[in-house]
């Protein structure tokens, strides 16, 4: 029907006119008044072809040359019969619009135009398309008749409907090279699923439904302004009606491999189709991890995750590209095995005559057998000697942090030393031998606490130490006799300033210990640290008893520092072999 203002054209029962909006009730009524006079005049309409003509299952004649034999199914929007060509003399499959949408303008141009372009795909994995035919009551589409079956058919007729990995893989791959071809004429499918892929009668793979996809999602938007498809089939890029590639046909096929092999699809249930889109599905058990990691890929939900053609995962299927994937194992597929030992087979030989009696056995050469020598005491006591050092940290392969350890505990001893000449000269006189002694060694404590901090980098372990070490140096008033009287240099009793030395080391390993924590440890860095505070004393007494004649506050002091930061900084690195091993992060 046409418009008189404009002479757009509309549906037949159209009230008004879509391009200008001018009632057209008068003009119907005028049509349906001139149909009634006519109707006795008008020849018989053609046959409508809908859900009673497959239930009646009667045969008809389309065009003089097609008959119809058998009704083959039914999808959302049409009806698939199988026909017979009389002038070709082959079977066809005519796919069929239902009435409801044979007057829907938009629906048959775009059902033209996707024809058009379906004609023009030629390959052995698509099922082909010949011809649109228009005519007044019949929109339909003639294409090749596949014998076989549906993917989803072939997979009911399985125990659990699931397929084996073998099977899945030569199926998908097949469907890979039929959308490389798609993809590369710049048709994407938009609809692929198991109902949608057929298995002819010798195994091979189809892909069909080439622009019926399409022409739904056409038909329904003019309807319902809604994507058309099977929800749990589409890709997350087509249920936001965004800009679509190729890779929303991987993300199909995904889908439909996915349930093949799980007898179910990822996505179902009381969901609607936007859920969907963060849903994330789980790893196929009984299935390799090689083909979980190809799915989980295919199912990324931004195009870019994926693979980015359908070529590059037939090649990852096959085995010819490993696509980045850090797999456990590599899965070939089974033809691509036996393919490969044809090639590789050897052609049959005869067998090898038996051997003459007088044919003595041949005489293989004797193995050479090299003994290792066992190491000489020299090299034993210099391995041990190195281990030691390594350990204590004296030598170049010993650890950084167990080489800065000395060198900052002896020169804060020296640095401590320098501290006390400088203070004893300013309280010459003012305080007791006793006080300044006991406030000599809690400086040494303190500083060499400090010095831990620095050698590790680690503020709360040099805290820890600090606090520890400045204790040990309080603690020393407990050993330190009184009434002393004399020269500060000279009044150090021997067995007091010892044990004074042994508490501050014994001290700074247990700090070392705590931080390390470790019960074990802290026992052996304590004894480890009270015996080289030990003997820097005693090395320190025998130094001032040999240089007595020309001894002085500066060489007192700074050589004291020096031999207690020195020996109780390596006795607590000898008890730290098996913390190497046990705490590595704490060296």
């Amino acid at each position: 029907m046409y418009c008189d203002h404009c002479g757009a054209e509309n549906r037949n029962n159209a009230n008004f006119c879509h391009k200008c909006g001018t009632d057209l009730s008068a003009l119907l009524k005028n049509e349906k008044k001139s149909a009634v006079a006519t109707l006795s005049d008008a020849p018989a309409p053609p046959p409508v072809i809908d859900e009673s003509t497959a239930r009646a299952g009667f045969q008809q004649i389309l065009s003089g040359r097609y008959e119809l034999k058998e009704f083959l199914g039914r999808g959302g929007m049409g009806m698939v019969f199988r026909g017979y060509d009389k002038q070709l003399g082959m079977d066809l499959a005519l796919k069929f619009l239902l009435s409801r949408y044979a007057d829907d303008l938009a629906a048959i141009e775009s059902l033209k135009r996707e024809a058009k372009a379906a004609m023009r795909l030629a390959h052995p994995n698509i099922v082909r398309l010949y011809n649109f035919e228009d005519t007044p009551q019949l929109k339909y589409l003639l294409m090749e008749y596949v014998r076989g079956e549906s993917l989803a058919a072939l997979a009911a007729k399985r125990t659990n409907r699931r397929l084996s990995e073998p099977e899945v893989i030569r199926f998908m791959c097949e469907i890979c090279e039929a959308l490389s071809y798609s993809h590369k004429e710049n048709i994407i499918h938009r609809d692929i699923k198991p109902g949608n892929i057929l298995v002819t009668t010798e195994g091979k793979v189809k892909l069909g439904d080439f622009g019926i996809a399409l022409i739904n999602e056409k038909a329904v938007d003019l309807e319902t302004d809604e994507v058309s498809g099977t929800p749990s089939y589409m890709s997350p890029e087509q249920t936001l009606g965004q800009p679509l590639d190729g890779r929303t046909d991987l993300y199909s096929l995904s889908i439909t491999m996915y349930e093949m092999l799980a007898g179910k699809p990822p996505f179902r249930g009381k969901h609607s189709r936007f859920n969907y889109i963060s849903m994330v599905p789980d790893p196929i058990e009984g299935v390799s991890d090689w083909l979980n990691a190809i799915l989980l890929k295919c199912l990324r939900k931004e195009p870019e995750g994926r693979w980015s053609s359908a070529e590059e995962l037939r090649d990852v299927l096959l085995g010819k590209k490993e696509g980045g994937l850090a797999l456990k194992a590599k899965f070939r597929p089974w033809w691509v095995v036996a393919e490969d030992l044809k090639r590789n087979e050897l052609p049959p030989t005869a067998p090898d005559p038996e051997p003459k009696e007088d044919i003595a056995p041949p005489v293989l050469p004797r193995a050479e057998v090299q003994r290792t020598l066992a190491p000489s005491s020299a090299s034993r006591t210099k391995q041990r000697v190195e281990k030691v050092g390594r350990y204590a940290g004296l030598l170049e392969n010993a650890s950084e942090r167990d080489q800065a350890r000395i060198a900052y505990g002896t020169t804060a001893g020296i640095i401590a030393g320098i501290l006390l000449f400088l203070i004893s000269k300013e309280t010459t006189g003012i305080q007791s031998p006793r006080v300044f002694l006991h406030f000599g060694f809690t400086i040494y404590g303190g500083f060499l606490g400090v010095a831990v901090g620095f050698a590790h980098k680690k503020f709360i372990r040099g805290a820890l130490s600090f606090s520890f070490g400045l204790f040990g140096g309080i603690l020393t008033g407990l050993f330190i006799p009184n009434g002393l009287e004399g020269s500060l240099i000279q009044v150090q009793p021997p067995v007091s300033a010892t044990a004074c030395a042994a508490v501050i080391g014994a001290l700074l390993g247990v700090a070392d210990g705590i931080y390390c924590q470790s019960i074990n440890y802290t026992v052996r860095c304590a004894v480890w640290g009270a015996f080289g505070g030990a003997a820097a004393t005693i090395l320190f007494m025998l130094i001032r008893h040999l240089f007595s004649a020309f001894w002085s506050p500066l060489p007192h002091w700074v050589i004291l520092g020096l031999l207690l930061g020195f020996s109780i900084m390596m006795g607590i690195g000898l008890a730290r072999k098996p913390a190497i091993e046990k705490y590595p992060s704490q060296q």
